[in-house]
């Protein structure tokens, strides 16, 4: 209904320049054949001029109201999105996730989420990479690493020494692998179904849906307003052509690891992806990508 309307709107120049010719040619054919008879009348042809330019400026008057109509939608609907721009800025001001890391308990905020994620996610994907699964966290292994850390410096010798680093640092990484198991609730089964796939672009996504799933809570209203924006700017918006302007005008503020984000988000949520197809927003976040 809305793309009718809008063709509708688009063809009414048209029609009425064409109408407007037609009189003009109607006008000097009249006035062709008029002149051409013996018993001319130059009155009859002054009140058929008259009402050909009345008509013509009845038309030039409707087009005049219709392109003010126009410019109207047109500033309106700028007004709202650029509103909706605003207020989605104070929605990024506001976002906030507690870090909950194995050496970090302090919090992260505003387009710093991102870089946290996008984190966040690399360290799964070392957690689901390990050569077997290790389970989930235990004072264990801090145990072993005081042991170690208590045989380094009670040995002069240097080789001695160096197998006693090794033995630490591995303990370590069981220990920050075991926590990303326990914190994303990473069980065996998992680990299992992440070592079986094939594909690397399978495997990632496999990393991300594990990290969007526990961050999504976070993101709830930021996401929501994105949705907003783009199903706003595509009810409202006068002609679909330049709809790739505005949407490049959405991702001005925007980091890349933002738009990697939303471009990974998509994937994961179905829904979330439709809308950003129907913008052509994903076209314009993967190029913007490439370009980086």
């Amino acid at each position: 209904m809305v793309r009718f309307y809008k063709f509708s709107y688009n063809t009414t120049d048209i029609i009425a320049a064409i109408v407007i010719a037609v009189l003009i040619l109607c006008a000097i054919l009249g006035y062709v054949f008029i002149t051409s008879l013996n018993n001319w009348d130059g009155s009859c042809y002054g009140s058929f001029i008259s009402e050909v330019a009345a008509i013509a400026n009845a038309i030039l008057l409707y087009l005049t109201l219709r392109r003010q109509g126009r410019s109207f939608k047109q500033e309106r609907f700028e007004t709202t999105f650029f509103n909706l721009l605003s207020n989605h800025e104070k929605v990024v001001e506001r976002l906030f996730i507690e870090k909950n890391n194995e050496n970090d308990n302090g919090f992260t905020k505003n387009r710093q989420i991102f870089d946290y994620i996008l984190q966040e996610s690399k360290l799964i994907k070392i957690a689901l990479s390990s050569e077997k699964y290790l389970g989930q966290d235990t004072d264990i292994e801090d145990k072993g690493i005081l042991y170690w850390e208590d045989m380094l410096y009670q040995t002069n010798i240097n080789e001695k020494r160096e197998l006693c680093k090794k033995h630490i640092e591995a303990l370590k990484t069981d220990i920050t692998i075991k926590f990303y198991n326990a914190k994303f609730h990473i069980a065996e089964k998992l680990y299992n179904k992440y070592n079986s796939l094939t594909d690397q672009t399978t495997k990632d996504l496999f990393c991300n849906k594990i990290v969007f799933k526990y961050y999504e809570p976070y993101m709830i209203n930021y996401l929501h307003s994105i949705k907003e924006i783009l199903k706003y700017t595509n009810d409202y918006i006068y002609r679909k052509k330049s709809i790739s302007r505005y949407m490049n005008i959405f991702i001005t503020s925007m980091s890349y690891k933002e738009l990697f984000f939303i471009q990974n988000y998509a994937k994961y949520n179905k829904r979330f992806g439709k809308c950003i197809e129907t913008c052509k927003l994903d076209k314009i976040i993967e190029a913007e990508l490439s370009n980086k």
